[in-house]
């Protein structure tokens, strides 16, 4: 006759693999939840990096836009004061965009044979802001240029 070995009976058991299993299992679910704050967070500092670009973006372009049109630099210089033209069409869409040219003096064309022949070299200042709709991302653009004008030294 064969003899089985002895079991131990339920009643004898503690629970001691119940309660690693458990301690294990909500250390994992503590890893996952950090992880899944983790990648929120990332998200949306990505999502605001990607508006700061769309601004800036938009910005840009509507600088480029209005120095294009020579006569917003023109207009500029004959008033003198700050010229203003709000929303500057861009390809970017959902962006809102104004450009301001501003006056800041003429200047010699120091270094360059010009000035010597009756140019100098007007200072304008062109800012450019532009608005994401529906958020809080904005982004504003600051521009000089030098535009050569008749009286410097040699008129």
């Amino acid at each position: 006759m064969q003899k089985f070995p002895q079991t131990s009976m339920p009643g004898n058991e503690r629970g001691a693999t119940l309660v690693v299993a458990l301690i294990m299992l909500i250390l994992i679910s503590l890893i996952g939840v950090a992880s899944l704050k983790s990648a929120a967070l990332v998200e949306k500092m990505s999502a605001n990096d990607h508006q700061r670009n769309l601004t800036f973006q938009a910005s840009e372009s509507a600088a480029n836009v209005a120095l294009q049109d020579d006569a917003n630099i023109s207009q500029a210089l004959i008033s003198g004061n700050l010229v203003t033209f709000p929303d500057v069409a861009t390809n970017l869409p959902n962006t809102t965009s104004t450009v301001t040219f501003k006056t800041a003096g003429s200047s010699s064309l120091f270094g360059s044979s010009l000035g010597d022949q009756g140019f100098s070299g007007q200072r304008v200042i062109i800012t450019s802001s532009s608005t994401l709709e529906n958020t809080n991302a904005q982004t504003r653009t600051v521009h000089g240029i030098v535009r050569l004008v008749p009286g410097g030294a040699g008129s």
